[in-house]
């Protein structure tokens, strides 16, 4: 903002000062420290109204006027102009890549503002919903199942809306940080019938007064090694980090000197211990967490051969099973909701795990895909999976099959490997699997 000062034809007359402040709302802060005279900087912090005056000293020898003005300004929140149409099939996912990035905070509120294109109406039973996703076309093949796959926000409400403005909802296995990259748009419909198109015109960012704040944690460190546990937040909100240990006799912890929000955790004998941070601003603690880690024994780097004939490795959940184990083999006559094989230690959200496969396919077997995820599923293909990262088995020309050592990347904390089906609806069936090995990297 600026002002404009008129003091007549008068001679000898200047201006003395100008004064500018805030006299009702927190909605912005001001700065007069980066522009010349006669302006200020306005930045928005917060959805509200805020009154900003500006007061004029002018002087001519001895004697000095004043005069002042109000505004009152309404911050809105940020709009980002999308304007990407995403064509929906019956209840297929559709997905649409932005041109530029938008990065929003794990506290923003996000919105959305989508439209059905007129002559595609709804019907009144139907409802469309909206994810927004990190993955860029490159990373997802423009696969629009993956992109609704690995999104960091969706609708509020789970059953969507026919068309408007919707609230935007974190997903916490994936929005794992303080921040988050938009960089692309899924969409369905709930109506089976013909293409539908959704356009996603507007999407609008609101910062909140909540704090963000994320801890970052490995599930373990190996004895005589050392692993980085990370309180994530703002410099800004906070003026001192406190760190506290249960057992030394299991690992000690060492500040980072140059910033306290990290500390470096060596293993000193198996076990588990807790880590606890407490977080001050002055000296109000505004903030405690405490994570338990593990310390173990080297194993990672380590090739593990699962035995498949131990029935506590297997779970085989859906209402269509026929899964066997015989000599050291699984076979999969007929699943609908994929086969989980326990792993020997869980896998991080972020962490990789190399997998060697072998076994065979019958005549009418689709082939299959391998993922990591956190859970038993709950019935039907509701299986949350956790890999960015598989391979389609349908090489059919000799009936056998080898993944030669397929990486799959955790993208939540996983506890099973898990064997799936090419397509969405359809089964596992004809799957023998004679052996499989483990390489945690």
């Amino acid at each position: 903002m600026s002002v404009k000062v008129d003091v007549g034809e008068e001679e000898g007359v200047t201006i003395d000062n100008i004064l500018w402040e805030i006299t009702k709302g927190d909605a912005a802060t001001i700065d007069t420290s980066s522009v010349e005279a006669g302006s200020v900087i306005v930045k928005g912090n917060k959805l509200g109204d805020v009154t900003i005056s500006v007061t004029v000293t002018a002087k001519k020898g001895d004697k000095t006027a004043t005069d002042t003005k109000e505004v009152t300004i309404h911050v809105t929140p940020l709009t980002y102009n999308i304007g990407k149409e995403i064509s929906c099939t019956g209840k297929d996912w559709g997905a649409a890549f932005l041109d530029n990035e938008i990065t929003v905070k794990k506290t923003d509120l996000v919105e959305v503002l989508f439209s059905v294109k007129s002559g595609d109406a709804l019907d009144s039973t139907s409802s469309v919903m909206v994810k927004l996703s990190p993955k860029t076309a490159e990373e997802t093949e423009s696969n629009p199942q993956r992109v609704q796959e690995n999104a960091v926000l969706e609708m509020k409400n789970s059953n969507g809306t026919p068309a408007g403005k919707a609230e935007m909802v974190r997903k916490e296995a994936y929005f794992t940080h303080n921040y988050a990259t938009i960089k692309s748009v899924a969409a369905s419909i709930s109506q089976e019938d013909d293409t539908k198109v959704v356009t996603i015109e507007k999407i609008f960012v609101t910062p909140t007064d909540e704090l963000a704040f994320s801890m970052h944690a490995p599930l373990d460190v190996e004895e005589g090694k050392t692993a980085v546990v990370e309180a994530e937040i703002d410099e800004k909100d906070f003026t001192s980090i406190e760190w506290e240990l249960n057992d030394e006799s299991k690992a000690t912890l060492q500040v980072d000197s140059e910033d306290q929000r990290k500390v470096s955790v060596m293993g000193v004998a198996a076990g588990e211990v807790q880590i606890k941070v407490i977080i001050k601003k002055g000296d109000i603690v505004i903030k405690e967490e405490t994570v338990t880690m593990e310390v173990r024994s080297n194993y990672k780097g380590v090739p593990i051969k699962l035995d498949l004939s131990d029935s506590s490795i297997m779970e085989a959940t859906g209402s269509k099973s026929k899964v066997t184990q015989s000599g050291g083999s699984i076979v999969i006559e007929e699943e609908n909701s994929g086969l989980l094989l326990k792993l020997p230690y869980k896998l991080q959200n972020g962490a990789s795990i190399k997998v060697t496969m072998k076994g065979s396919l019958s005549a009418d077997s689709s082939g299959f895909r391998l993922y990591t995820t956190p859970a038993a599923p709950e019935g039907g293909n509701k299986v949350e999976s956790g890999s960015n990262t598989y391979e389609d088995m349908k090489d059919k020309s000799n009936m056998s099959f080898d993944t030669n050592a397929t990486v799959l990347t955790a993208s939540k904390d996983c506890d099973y490997l898990l064997v799936r089906t090419p397509s969405w609806n359809g089964l596992v069936k004809g799957v023998t699997i004679t052996e499989v090995t483990l390489e945690y990297l």
